[in-house]
């Protein structure tokens, strides 16, 4: 086919590693001059900043950090993104077209015909033959060299060279200054004690003296007896309410072991302590009705009482 002999591919080849080579050049020499920039600063905040550990090794870091950054930056913008925006020839034709505009019509269209599926309504193969061997012949005029802009390149080389020169301008002027920050930021030793210092107060740690109570208590709200009846008095409270505390639960692990007795006996043995107890309770409002009554009601409670137990014990032989 005349596409496969048309020299479009390979002057596309050969424009895509000049541009490839050019991205690469200028990537490193921005990135080069940014960390010269930054061996430039660092001395000089390490001569600023003495010789606290903390504060080298803080510097240090976000210095370290930045020219990771850079060296990232430099791939990225350098090597993929290059590839990734002229990884195709209409892109790379494109590119070429927008630095000879004579010629960018004619050699976009040929990349995109030549590689164009057959479809209905295509152009005719010999119309895109022809179109591919007119583009060819003119791109024999036009040196792959001349479409990279000079520049560029030339603009990275200046910064480079100018973080360099005052690199070496600083090393002349003042060594000393570059060798003491250089000197504080590598081999600072750690404070004593972190870093605290003495302070000109005296500190007292303990009890105040008895004198320095006394009088904080002649002039505090608790003062004089009737502080200390206060005081007292909720010393009391707190007892008497742990003294409850401790009767109620007692009382209720009686009625829990209560409700369990009661379970355990059988169904006669509810009914005649239930009707003991019925009994018993009719007996005390005869008491409160009459004043006869009384006997015949402690008599009956007695009785319930009584009756329970041998239930109780009756159970107790069972189980035995």
């Amino acid at each position: 086919m005349a596409v496969s002999r048309t020299p479009i591919p390979t002057f596309l080849q050969r424009v895509r590693v000049l541009v490839y080579q050019h991205e690469v050049r200028r990537a490193v020499l921005y990135s080069f001059a940014a960390v010269a920039g930054i061996a430039l600063v660092l001395p000089l905040v390490g001569a600023v900043v003495g010789a606290s550990r903390a504060t080298a090794l803080a510097v240090l870091g976000l210095g370290g950090l930045v020219a990771v950054l850079l060296v990232i930056s430099a791939v990225v913008l350098g090597v993929v993104a290059p590839r990734r925006r002229w990884g195709g020839d209409s892109e790379l034709a494109r590119w070429v077209g927008g630095r000879r505009r004579e010629i960018a019509s004619d050699l976009l269209s040929a990349v995109e015909l030549a590689r164009a599926p057959a479809r209905p309504g295509a152009p005719s193969r010999d119309l895109v033959n022809a179109l591919v061997e007119v583009t060819s012949a003119r791109l024999d005029d036009i040196d792959p060299h001349s479409l990279v802009e000079p520049s560029e390149l030339k603009r990275a080389r200046r910064w480079a060279v100018v973080a360099v020169a005052l690199n070496l301008a600083i090393l002349v002027i003042a060594p000393h200054v570059v060798a003491d920050g250089w000197r504080s930021l590598v081999s600072a030793r750690p404070a004593p004690f972190d870093g605290a210092r003495l302070s000109a107060a005296a500190v007292v740690v303990g009890r105040r003296p008895r004198a320095a109570r006394h009088h904080r208590g002649a002039q505090g709200p608790r003062a004089g007896p009737r502080g200390h009846r206060r005081a007292d008095r909720r010393a009391d409270g707190s007892r008497r309410a742990r003294v409850d505390h401790r009767q109620a639960r007692r009382r209720s692990a009686d009625r829990r072991a209560h409700d369990r007795s009661l379970g355990a006996l059988p169904l006669r043995d509810h009914l005649a302590v239930g009707r003991a107890l019925d009994r018993d309770r009719d007996a005390r409002d005869r008491g409160r009705a009459g004043p006869g009554a009384g006997g015949a009601a402690d008599g009956a409670g007695r009785s319930a009482r009584c009756h329970h137990a041998a239930a109780g014990r009756a159970r107790l032989r069972d189980r035995g």
